[in-house]
């Protein structure tokens, strides 16, 4: 019983490789980009992540001077470099690559004559984020953020200091702050000021942190402590010309911070910013944006609007991902079936009862009637597909796009800019046992997206003859009342009985819906509330619907998986914290699906696709953190879906679509001895006071 990678869809790069220098235009797409950095020749180096490639850049955009890839010299073996930092007195830059847990360190001239010098890591760093560079009094010290470092009591990270030429120095695993310690979780970027104090995002716990050489905590005179907190996701910290510029990838800001922890400004007109880099001219700062994705050279003096500041932007460079193949943010890959042949409308069976039915069902079989006639003009148009292809919800292009499996194209259906379609990131399919009014293709699957920014579920149906999705309806909205969502994430319908469970993540909480034989979603109760006691969440984020109708629930935060009856009511959960590839350990499990009695599980942190037995023992797996695409790699992966024998894995930030191949055996008979089981009788779950329950 296994999981094996297959294929992969998804194009990384369009561009020519040469010959260079030559004009950057808009046909030149980045694929999150994540580290930048100025040479001493005023050149700028972006680790194009995602395209697994160096891009190198003129001081103001213009030229495209270099493009290194993996299977070119000096970056040999290069896997998903990440970031980028100089070193302060010679040609050297410091790329850290978390494909393989190696630092390169190469020397360049100003002709680009670039040659490898060094490389370091490996069995000393577990995943390579953030590096800095410090030159105090001749000593060289390189920083090196851990950010998933295996071995720290507790699961902390640390950081990892070398010598210029690799040779680790030692680490710093908690900093001391008076008589207690900052523990380190997931530390991303790191910098250094000119006492060569060191600055880090430590982004587990939503701060930045300073410190000295050895660790001992430096405070920040407006905090009274070596921390900022009142941070949301903060990606990194850079220190330029004395101040502290903290991208946040949740609010969309830069924060611009002075030296004694006072907030300056917030800086919007980023789309998660992850980097802040020094630009040659002392007036801008370069900022990265993975999502984009674009890299975007700004001036500092930033335009005040109605009380916000906003980016003034000079330069961008990386076009948007609309060519052929090219997908940007994927988050869902769905399977379309064959179109089955479509039952009669129930409502027939109501006419002598109501004579509403009536006129309903006259209108509807009217539309269908007209439907069928135009389709069979459908030799007249371009041939469109009748099934097997896949639904990909792109939120980075604001569309829907499908890929025809069968001859390994991509296609666009057109008018596909569907507000409020920005956001739109899970979707599952349904198809009503009975034609339902004003259904233009009966038999036909409706198409059903969460929007995470709208708090709705919006309905889409396939019009094959226009090859258009056309807007049907929508159910939900944002807000905190029973029938509303925030943030909603991931969607699953069960097909036999037509009941909606939506990840209502904000909330923390799972919200059931019913469609009903009028085409509308019809609210039924919620379940859930903050915490981690049972049948309570910390941003549920995917559901998953076994045979029985009981219903798998992705507790993201809670490290776990929490299993509820088709009513709310809690049955048992499994898994635990903990990195591992290879057993029901999770760290941010973010999606579930159901198939063959299994339960398949996207576990962020470890890069990993595992299968479960019902019961929870775990089965067997698949990762690869890579950004090779023909290792199956994975980086963010999002909502995976599985369907005759293939589990179809969106990564939002490499830009593609894995497809693997999962085989099976007789489920285990013995329990998971860690799955955690309710009492002889099953319990609902947990809800906050005053919203509708489902039991």
């Amino acid at each position: 019983m296994s999981i094996t990678f297959d294929q992969y869809y998804g194009e990384f790069y369009k561009d020519e490789q040469g010959p260079f220098p030559k004009k950057l235009t808009d046909k030149f797409t980045l694929n999150s980009p994540v580290g930048s950095a100025t040479d001493q020749f005023d050149r700028i180096w972006i680790a194009d992540t995602g395209n697994n490639r160096i891009v190198v850049l003129d001081k103001n955009f213009d030229n495209i001077l270099a493009v290194y890839f993996s299977d070119q010299a000096p970056f040999e073996q290069i896997d998903m470099p990440f970031r980028i930092a100089c070193h302060p007195s010679k040609p050297w830059l410091y790329i850290t690559c978390i494909g393989n847990s190696l630092v390169y360190v190469v020397e360049y001239d100003a002709d680009l004559n670039v040659n490898k010098i060094a490389q370091f890591g490996g069995e000393e760093i577990a995943s390579p984020n953030g590096i800095a560079v410090s030159e105090i009094n001749d000593e060289v010290i390189v920083y090196v953020a851990d950010e998933f470092y295996h071995d720290n009591p507790g699961g902390m990270s640390r950081i990892v200091k070398f010598d210029e030429m690799g040779n680790m120095l030692g680490s710093i695993n908690s900093v001391s702050d008076g008589d207690k310690n900052i523990e380190i979780l997931w530390p991303q970027g790191i910098d250094t000021d000119d006492d060569g104090n060191l600055y880090f995002a430590n982004t587990g716990f939503a701060t930045v942190v300073r410190c000295d050489k050895n660790g001992k905590g430096v405070n920040f005179s407006a905090t009274g402590s070596p921390q900022i907190n009142g941070l949301k996701i903060p990606r990194g910290v850079s220190v330029i010309n004395n101040v502290m510029y903290i991208p946040d990838s949740t609010t969309n800001l830069v924060n611009v911070y002075n030296l004694q922890g006072e907030l300056q400004s917030s800086i919007t007109g980023f789309v998660a910013p992850i980097q802040v880099s020094q630009h040659s001219d002392p007036d801008n700062i370069i900022v990265t944006n993975p999502i984009t994705p674009n890299v975007v050279i700004s001036k500092l003096a930033e335009f005040d609007v109605l009380g916000f500041q906003i980016a003034n932007i000079l330069d961008t460079a990386g076009g948007p991902r609309n060519q052929a193949g090219q997908l940007n943010f994927v988050s869902s890959a769905v399977p379309m079936p064959l179109t089955p042949a479509v039952k009669p409308n129930f409502l027939l069976d109501n006419i002598d009862k109501n004579p509403f039915f009536f006129g309903m069902n006259f209108v509807t079989d009217i539309w269908r009637k007209q439907w069928e006639y135009l389709t069979s003009f459908n030799q007249l148009g371009a041939p469109t597909p009748k099934g097997n292809f896949i639904w990909n919800a792109n939120p980075g292009q604001y569309q829907i796009m499908r890929w025809q499996e069968k001859d390994n194209k991509y296609c666009k259906p057109k008018d596909m800019l569907l507000p409020p379609f920005a956001g739109g990131l899970a979707l599952d399919l349904y198809t009503p046992p009975n034609a339902v009014p004003f259904q233009l293709a009966p038999g036909t699957p409706l198409v059903f997206v969460s929007n995470y920014f709208t708090g709705t579920v919006n309905i889409y149906q396939y019009n094959e003859f226009l090859d258009e999705l056309i807007f049907y309806g929508y159910f939900g909205g944002f807000g905190i009342a029973p029938e509303q969502m925030i943030q909603p994430l991931g969607i699953e319908i069960n097909k036999k009985t037509g009941e909606i469970y939506v990840a209502d993540s904000y909330n923390n909480r799972i919200s059931k819906w019913k469609f009903n034989a009028f085409g509308i979603a019809e609210f039924e109760c919620v379940f859930g509330e903050e915490g981690d006691g049972d049948g309570q969440f910390m941003t549920p984020s995917d559901v998953a619907i076994d045979d029985k109708g009981n219903v798998y629930v992705t507790d993201q935060y809670n490290n776990r998986i929490q299993v509820f009856s088709s009513n709310g009511e809690y049955l048992y959960q499994f898994g635990q914290e903990g990195y591992g590839a290879d057993s029901d350990n999770l760290l941010l499990p973010d999606s579930i699906a159901y198939a063959d009695d299994r339960v398949f599980v996207n576990d962020l942190v470890n890069r990993a696709i595992k299968m479960f037995s019902l019961d929870g023992t775990f089965i067997s797996s698949f990762s690869s953190l890579s950004g090779n695409p023909e290792t199956g790699g994975l980086w963010m992966p999002y909502f995976l879906s599985v369907a005759d024998g293939k589990i179809r894995v969106p990564d939002s930030t490499l830009n593609k679509v894995n497809i693997y191949n999962y085989t099976l055996s007789t489920p285990p008979a013995a329990k998971s001895a860690k799955a955690k089981k309710a009492p002889n009788k099953a319990k609902p779950a947990k809800t906050k006071k005053g919203e509708s329950t489902c039991l």
